[in-house]
């Protein structure tokens, strides 16, 4: 695991992280390194307001059943989520703008992906983002820009099911109740 904070390695662990349930990043960590908890068996990671980049497949593969990105992040790897087959829900904070090519690939169990708190339109990098994801997958996204986020390149010309997820916080939430 790569982590930097002040421009410094501040840990390196190899790559399968095991023997592990949990995994708190710690505050004032600002990158997540590429391939940093590749393969970790961990089911919870948990994220500080510091960090502000994850590598290219730092949390690929693993065994997390729900992740969310904080607010402070604003760029996201290729590849990030990649085969990480128990992952049923991840929730993307605000100031993520792109989603990159792959970041979900082959998350097969993931049904649950909340773009409530973007304040604007996310750009969908390759629709191949969400290749192997879930038929039933809901891609949830504020109500003030549902009609600008299905009409976006890339979202509304996606021709596996993405554009036919998108839908409205409002309508979400009440599915829930």
């Amino acid at each position: 695991m790569v982590l930097t904070k002040n421009g410094e390695t501040l840990v390196c662990v190899p790559i399968g992280l095991t023997n592990v349930t949990s995994v708190t990043i710690p505050s004032g960590v600002t990158i997540i390194g590429d391939y940093a908890l590749d393969w970790c068996q961990a089911t919870n990671v948990t994220i500080p307001d510091s960090v502000t980049s994850i590598g290219i497949r730092a949390l690929s593969e693993g065994q997390l059943t729900s992740m969310t990105i904080p607010d402070s992040v604003t760029t996201l790897g290729t590849w990030l989520f990649a085969w990480s087959y128990m992952l049923t829900s991840v929730t993307i904070g605000s100031g993520v703008s792109t989603i990159p090519a792959n970041a979900f690939n082959s998350c097969n169990r993931c049904i649950t992906f909340d773009f409530r708190r973007a304040t604007h339109v996310l750009t969908l990098n390759n629709v191949n983002a969400f290749s192997g994801t879930s038929a039933n997958k809901e891609i949830i996204v504020p109500d003030a820009l549902y009609d600008d986020w299905i009409s976006a390149s890339n979202w509304s010309s996606s021709t596996n099911g993405i554009v036919d997820a998108i839908i409205r916080a409002s309508d979400y939430e009440q599915s829930l109740a």
